[in-house]
């Protein structure tokens, strides 16, 4: 009887792969862009001060007659004693509009003045029912 031999297979030799050299040129210098002129919705500056609260101005929202709807454009701190907080999007119920810059208002059942160009007036239909 003969033995059976096992031929393990040869290694082979590992290949030599040739690995291009890249050269990297050098790439020119961008030219700078023009910096983009971010829209953004600033609020426009306040010269004038709210006008002093009178003592409608105190009254409760109920005795108060609203005679438009608004929506506020921007956000803004009450600075001043019987100025309104403004949230950016709330509606602003609007009782008094004679002042061409301070209209007297009411935001979440606060009631006081705020900055007539920071709202926008929407048609009642589309205020939320409060």
């Amino acid at each position: 009887g003969g033995s059976a031999q096992s031929h393990a297979p040869a290694a082979e030799p590992p290949g030599m792969a040739h690995n291009p050299v890249i050269v990297a040129e050098p790439e020119p210098e961008p030219e700078p862009e023009p910096e983009p002129e971010v829209v953004a919705l600033v609020a426009p500056p306040l010269e004038l001060a709210p006008p002093v609260p009178s003592e409608q101005a105190t009254a409760t929202p109920v005795q108060l007659h609203f005679v438009k709807i608004t929506r506020s454009l921007y956000d803004s701190s009450a600075d001043a004693e019987g100025e309104l907080e403004l949230q950016e999007g709330a509606f602003v119920v609007v009782f008094d509009h004679s002042n061409e810059d301070w209209w007297h208002g009411s935001l979440n059942g606060v009631v006081g003045y705020f900055p007539a160009s920071y709202v926008e007036e929407v048609p009642y239909d589309s205020a939320p029912p409060n």
